[in-house]
């Protein structure tokens, strides 16, 4: 599976899609901290999946959580 991440307002959209390229999810989420910056370089890592997600960037580690379900 890959994730893909785009900025809505205040939330963030993140996908995830199959290994053949089948959209698996679609939600908004929010992030903690808030300095997150979609522009700059990140890595999704474990624990990422439709409910929650991890985001490392300049060694902070960043949660995001989704209220979708």
């Amino acid at each position: 599976s890959w994730f893909t991440i785009k900025q809505e307002n205040e939330y963030f959209r993140i996908e995830r899609f199959s290994p053949d390229g089948e959209l698996e999810c679609s939600r908004l989420f929010d992030v903690t901290p808030s300095s997150f910056d979609v522009k700059q370089p990140f890595e999704f890592t474990y624990l990422s999946h439709c409910k929650e997600c991890t985001i490392i960037q300049n060694e902070v580690t960043y949660k995001f959580y989704t209220n979708e379900y």
